[in-house]
């Protein structure tokens, strides 16, 4: 059955054209209403280019854009330019078919990745088996670990230039997320249940956050985006939506197509994701619909900083419950077990389970048994998957007589942090990380129990390496406060040897390494691991382990102090890529404001800038902003310059001026000094304009020629310039003087 080989979302590199499935077959069953996505287009565009391009097979494509590079460099060295702009042409071609090939293959996912929710359990576990067929893997515990691995081979493969090798791993890397997919969907449901209104639910979220965003923005391309959404929104959740909102559709989209070119935000993802939307629109498929619409919104506006605020909102309830308090923080990448180890070490009874992802295939997982008596833990909730639950900062209080008996009279509050760097949004990731620091320096002082799980070591103790960067990036001087760190080892079998794991991975990694060993800080922290798991290494064991003994170390740790000096904002490094195009973005932005004398859109863009700056707080981002000022004065003042010079070029040409042009200047004015007292400017325009008719008028008489008209232009200026009625007056009645003392 063709449902059956439904996860197969990429073509077959190895088969011919004449046998390629169609990709929009692999993805049915996604649309509410039965019917496939819309692929077929881009697959006959992607299948008639390669026939026209005379490649047989997609396999050759790379190997076809090599051979025509050399032939272009061929001719070029020949001067036969004419022959050259030929293979340029067919070199574009080649770059396009690419292009189209590779937005064929993500759209895919990102279908399955939106709709997942619209596809039976039944379905989705039938997925999986083809998946885990097709995949070559036997456990889902292997998934994060080959993804990984696969990542690192494809950025080897790119900068060794091998174009084959890394298109094949691609290809591979894409069936892998697949699979991860749908684990993750198979198990959220088994696990809390699919109540029939969670999509109705999330749904209101979207649209009350979105009207919340609208009243804000003046109109532009991202405004009308969002009220094209708005409508869709209400069109799933079955709001009211009249005849005149839904005539006004069409002419919203033809209306946006023509903001993002005006606003040079056009490009071929965006003209096709319009197309898609053009040709479902009739049906009103509304989830297809809303998608494009969304990517097109996140391709016009990286992040959504609304959403950030949100988030960070939250994390500062958390910082309230901590502030002036001694904490022990737990850390670790996502799933290192520290949700898991949070609820151990508050002595809550603790059991294995195997959850059931689909039929025949189990994971290992271990969850509370009975009751939660602490009511800290009621929001740490920890998953079988190497997905992130903690989404913020979660302090749980233990009282020390619960473990050592009622002679102890102290607690201690273990911190659940989120797994840096892993979750599921830019916007999560750096909320998680502004949030998190922020709360943290508000602490009187801060130990650090560090997590590593084994099923995350990788081969060669990637997960190890990993951890150790995260304490870097964290913790400024982490070299000299390691005696308030911990190790913490999870889920390692009971006869390993940590120590001897440790320094197997400083031999085979470290001393291989020349940039790692240069790396001191690292090589500290690796020998500082090494030295304290010599004799008793402390392995978290949920269920069979003895909490006193891990207590009793924490207990004695001594925490950092001052940690607003120490702590820091972190973020991943494809975090940080779209950090830097939003604010290119910003920047785009304000220039088209300028440009169009756009003075609610330059307002809003500048404050968006100057909030995001505050909240990623690098000195580089607050630079970039700084430096956007800057430009926006110097435009300013550049246009007023230019204003006085024609305005004053014709004054002292004794041109009489017509009403509409003093109209049009007093209007420039306006537009002017409106942004110099937004952004605290002097108002350099009316000093500049008194200064140009003080002279002019000092070098004319009673019997100039032009005095009818300096005072006819003066009198006019005065009329829409109230600034300038007083120094009217006052050289009218210097006038009138001078006549009187000539006729005495």
């Amino acid at each position: 059955m063709e449902s059956n080989r439904i996860l197969a979302v990429c073509e077959e590199e190895n088969a011919p054209i004449e046998q390629h499935e169609d990709i929009s077959k692999r993805v049915t069953c996604l649309n509410a209403n039965g019917k496939p996505f819309e692929l077929f287009e881009l697959e006959n565009r992607l299948r008639n280019g390669l026939k026209l391009c005379k490649i047989k097979d997609i396999t050759h494509l790379s190997e076809r854009m090599k051979r025509t590079e050399m032939r272009i460099q061929e001719y070029v060295d020949e001067t036969r330019n004419e022959e050259a702009e030929k293979e340029r042409e067919y070199l574009n071609e080649l770059k396009r078919l690419q292009v189209l090939r590779e937005d064929i293959v993500l759209q895919s996912i990102e279908y399955l990745s939106k709709n997942i929710d619209r596809l039976e359990i039944n379905e989705l576990e039938t997925r999986l088996r083809y998946g885990f067929e097709k995949c070559k893997i036997q456990d889902t515990i292997q998934i994060e670990e080959r993804i990984k691995r696969i990542e690192k081979r494809i950025e080897m493969y790119q900068n060794e230039d091998r174009r084959d090798a890394v298109e094949q791993e691609m290809k591979y890397l894409h069936d892998l997320q697949l699979v991860q997919i749908i684990i993750s969907e198979i198990f959220r449901r088994k696990s809390i249940g699919l109540v029939s209104n969670n999509e109705e639910k999330s749904g209101r979220i979207e649209l009350n956050n979105l009207l919340h965003q609208l009243t804000e923005i003046p109109k532009c391309a991202e405004k009308t985006v969002m009220e094209l959404l708005e409508y869709f929104y209400r069109r799933l959740l079955n709001d009211n939506t009249n005849e005149t909102m839904s005539n006004s559709i069409r002419s919203k989209l033809t209306k946006v197509q023509s903001q993002l070119q005006d606003e040079d935000l056009f490009s071929e993802q965006i003209k096709t994701k319009l197309q898609e939307i053009n040709r479902t629109i009739d049906n009103q498929d509304c989830s297809v619909i809303l998608y494009n619409l969304n990517k097109i919104l996140k391709l016009i506006r990286p992040l959504n900083l609304h959403e950030i605020e949100r988030y960070i909102k939250r994390s500062d309830q958390t910082a309230n419950l901590i502030r002036d308090k001694d904490i022990i923080l737990l850390i670790g990448t996502t799933g290192s077990g520290k949700s898991t180890t949070v609820q151990f070490l508050t002595d809550t009874k603790m059991k294995e389970t195997r959850v059931e992802i689909c039929p025949g295939k189990f994971l290992k997982h271990i969850t509370t048994d009975g009751p939660i008596i602490n009511s800290g833990l009621i929001d740490v909730k920890s998953s079988p998957l190497s997905k992130s639950e903690t989404r913020f900062l979660i302090p749980v209080t233990i009282s020390f007589k619960d473990i050592f008996g009622s002679y102890e009279t102290n607690e201690i509050i273990l911190c659940d942090a989120p797994g840096f760097g892993d979750t599921e949004s830019p916007e999560m990731d750096i909320s998680n990380c502004v949030g998190v620091i922020r709360a943290l320096k508000s602490c009187k002082s801060i130990s650090i129990l560090a997590l590593s799980s084994y099923r995350s070591l990788g081969d060669r103790g990637e997960g190890i390496l990993q951890l150790i960067h995260i304490l870097i990036n964290m913790i400024k001087g982490i070299g000299s406060r390691l005696n308030s760190v911990l190790y913490g080892f999870t889920k390692y079998p009971s006869e390993s040897n940590i120590c001897a794991i440790l320094s197997d991975i400083k031999t085979s990694r470290i001393d291989s390494d020349p940039l790692l060993r240069s790396n001191t800080t690292f090589i500290t922290i690796l020998n500082d691991m090494i030295e304290k798991t010599r004799s008793d290494p402390i392995k978290i064991d949920p269920i069979h382990g003895d909490i006193k003994i891990i207590m009793e170390q924490l207990k004695n740790l001594r925490g950092i102090h001052y940690p607003d000096e120490v702590f820091q904002f972190s973020i991943n490094q494809q975090t940080q890529i779209i950090i830097n195009n939003q604010i290119k973005r910003y920047k785009s932005s304000i220039i088209y404001a300028l440009k169009h004398k756009n003075v609610s859109l330059l307002f809003y863009y500048s404050n968006q800038f100057k909030i995001f700056s505050v909240i990623i707080g690098q000195q580089l981002t607050k630079d970039q902003y700084k430096d956007l000022l800057r430009l926006i004065n110097e435009n300013i003042q550049e246009y007023s310059h230019k204003i006085i010079e024609e305005l004053n070029d014709r004054l002292k040409n004794h041109h009489q001026l017509e009403n509409e042009a003093v109209q049009e200047y007093e209007k420039a004015h306006k537009y002017i000094k409106e942004i110099e007292q937004h952004f605290q400017s002097d108002d350099l325009f009316i000093e500049n304009l008194r200064i140009q008719l003080e002279n002019l008028g000092s070098t004319l008489d009673l019997f100039h020629p032009s005095i009818g008209i300096y005072l006819t232009n003066l009198h006019l200026i005065q009329n829409y310039f109230q600034e300038f009625q007083g120094f009217y007056i006052k050289y009218c009645d210097d006038l009138y003087k001078e006549s009187v003392a000539l006729a005495g």
